[in-house]
């Protein structure tokens, strides 16, 4: 199965919203621990090849960028009433995508 990586980056409007509301609810960590590269998660997304146009990428990305945030809130805070609406719009506010073109298996447990 041919798949692509995504990876999820925190911009500094996430962390200082972070920092913000830190004084009124209960966070899974710090604030200053908040954020650590090598502990983001990979999302698994179809190979970016079987995207007929840059156009039908995008929208499928748009379409997960929902769930990717409210992934990121709940890494954060399970009270996700503190966030601003989850949508597209949202996540693009506070968080940038990088994809990788491929992904290759290099380890096996046999």
């Amino acid at each position: 199965m041919r798949v692509s990586a995504l990876l999820v980056h925190p911009k500094d409007s996430f962390l200082d919203w972070v920092k913000a509301i830190s004084e009124n609810y209960i966070l899974k960590r710090r604030p200053e621990n908040i954020y650590f590269s090598e502990e983001s998660p990979v999302w698994l997304v179809p190979s970016l090849g079987t995207f007929d146009s840059d156009e039908d990428l995008k929208a499928y990305i748009n379409s997960i960028k929902p769930k990717l945030l409210l992934t990121e809130i709940n890494s954060v805070t399970r009270d996700v009433s503190a966030f601003e609406p989850i949508n597209a719009e949202t996540f693009d506010k506070y968080f940038n995508i990088e994809l990788r073109s491929s992904v290759v298996e290099i380890c096996r447990l046999d």
